[in-house]
């Protein structure tokens, strides 16, 4: 099977909730943001970051992902966004 491009997982949320703590301590603090068609994204995302996440299933749901971004965004915490890598 091709694939056009392959997709990776990264944490995407608003500026101002950095704190320039390591990552696993920023990602634990703030609230997660999940899609409903992806609920493992943040238990995936640890592992390929060789983190541990606190209960990584924990936080609100959005059914699109424009949505989930939109709520990160507007810092109402993090969510996994996919980058698109050639």
């Amino acid at each position: 099977m091709r694939f056009l491009f392959e997709e990776r997982l990264v944490p995407v949320c608003h500026a101002g909730l950095l704190t320039g703590e390591d990552l696993a301590s920023q990602l634990n603090a703030l609230p997660r943001i999940h899609r409903r068609q992806n609920p493992d994204a943040w238990q995936r995302y640890a592992e390929e970051c060789g983190i541990a996440l606190d209960n990584p299933a924990r936080g609100v749901r959005y059914d699109l992902h424009e949505m989930a971004i939109a709520a990160a965004l507007a810092g109402q915490g993090r969510c996994a966004g996919t980058a698109r890598v050639r």
